[in-house]
């Protein structure tokens, strides 16, 4: 059976990423449809997060996570769709 990459606690998250992050991942900070794919740990090094955003990436790892933007979130606002761990 495959395994569901939606049923990560994290799933459901948002996270920010100013404009140097998207333009570092290569995705849009202002795109309504706008996704990214990345490793947890190498999207917590990239900016002096929160505790709030590293309480939810911390324990991923290096694992991966599908961020997406929705219609609704503002710029920068990303929600946490899928996690594969490392």
């Amino acid at each position: 059976m495959p395994a569901d990459f939606t049923k990560h606690p994290s799933c459901g998250a948002v996270v920010y990423l100013d404009t140097d992050q998207c333009q570092q991942f290569h995705t849009s900070y202002r795109d309504a449809d706008a996704k990214c794919c990345i490793a947890a740990s190498t999207l917590l090094a990239s900016k002096d997060y929160d505790e709030a955003h590293s309480r939810v990436l911390a324990p991923i790892g290096s694992g991966t996570v599908l961020l997406e933007r929705k219609p609704d979130q503002f710029p920068g606002w990303f929600t946490i769709t899928k996690v594969v761990p490392a």
